[in-house]
């Protein structure tokens, strides 16, 4: 029996993460063959652009009145280009004070992604300035809010003096004609594809930070064949924390329960597990995870004397978040206990609540 049991949980270590990566690579490809589809005879549309503040990186005092003077120049050629819909500045800004985010870091390619996702634009048109003395060079760049792939970028040097305004125009009109080029209209259904690809991470990315924590009831199955046991009660708290890997997360639990005998005495037993979880199945509400994991089962009986056994468990949880981020759990599996006397194998199944932080 010993032989068995650990057989079968090695079996189960190497071919869990392997189909895991396998469906996950069919579910990247469908989902690539999904976003290339897009009909060539529908009517085109104009991709929306958020233009920030530039940055200041030295700090000058003298040019800091430019942090907006250069973006609020692109606005009138974006406009006039009739390729592009102009999102109000005024919205970008408020983004930027809800989430907190410091001014000099808005030439950062990441922090302009994520204020493009906010404000669902398609385009995000930043950039920086160093002014020495003089001198000043301006570096502006437009991305690609989906990719976060840089697909305009241009630089022009002067000085600062009434002449740098013509500078300024001079790298607006040219950045919006490359723009023009490289960032073309859509079609529509493409858009709509790009928004749910943005609301499709925003909630995984959503879901798998933070941890879920599990409280359960638990039931264990009679095990007549050993010691008398009969059915046993008893209460676990499980912890999920998905953020820590991509396709496997990682969980702790603990338990205990009382298992009755059939001479009506008591055995009490506790356990302290931890493992990974595999997300074979998740939807926006649903998950639905085996789970393979190991430590230490330890209790005590009436006659005085204790025990402590290491163990493996495997099994399924599912979870079914009703209402934001409280749900219901059920559990179905059980556990192996290295017992020297002989391997003892005791299934499980357990119903709770769920809490997604």
């Amino acid at each position: 029996m010993y032989n068995k049991g650990v057989v079968v949980i090695i079996i189960c270590v190497i071919l869990l993460p392997l189909y895991g990566k396998k469906k996950a690579q069919k579910r990247t490809k469908k989902n690539q063959k999904i976003v290339r589809t897009a009909p060539n005879e529908e009517k085109l549309v104009n991709r929306h652009v958020l233009v920030l503040d530039f940055v200041n990186e030295k700090k000058a005092k003298k040019a800091d009145y430019l942090s907006v003077s250069i973006p609020e120049a692109f606005l009138t050629p974006l406009e006039e280009s009739g390729s592009f819909e102009v999102i109000p500045r005024e919205e970008g800004t408020k983004v930027i004070q809800k989430n907190k985010i410091p001014r000099n870091q808005l030439s950062r390619i990441q922090v302009a992604q994520k204020i493009g996702n906010l404000v669902k634009a398609d385009v995000v048109v930043m950039g920086s300035y160093i002014a020495i003395q003089s001198k000043i060079r301006i570096l502006a760049k437009a991305i690609d809010v989906r990719t976060g792939r840089v697909k305009v970028t241009r630089q022009v040097q002067g000085k600062i003096d009434s002449s740098i305004f013509d500078k300024i125009n001079e790298l607006a009109n040219k950045m919006v004609e490359k723009m023009k080029k490289e960032l073309p209209p859509l079609p529509p259904r493409e858009i709509i594809r790009k928004q749910e690809i943005i609301k499709e991470k925003v909630i995984i990315k959503n879901k798998n930070k933070g941890f879920i924590i599990t409280a359960n009831g638990v039931y264990l199955l009679p095990v007549p064949s050993v010691g008398n046991l009969q059915q046993a009660f008893g209460a676990r708290i499980n912890v999920e924390f998905p953020a820590i890997f991509h396709y496997l997360y990682f969980y702790g639990t603990s338990a205990a329960v009382f298992f009755r005998r059939s001479s009506g005495s008591s055995v009490f037993m506790y356990y302290g597990q931890a493992g990974l979880y595999y997300p074979l199945w998740e939807k926006k509400q649903f998950k639905f995870l085996p789970y393979m994991g190991g430590g230490l089962h330890g209790g005590s009986v009436p006659e005085g004397s204790t025990f402590l056994f290491p163990s493996m468990e495997a099994g399924l949880t599912f979870h079914y978040f009703f209402y934001g981020l409280f749900g219901v759990n059920f559990n179905i599996g059980g556990s192996y206990l290295f017992d020297p006397g002989g391997g003892l194998f005791t299934p499980e199944t357990s119903l709770g609540f769920s809490f997604r932080w």
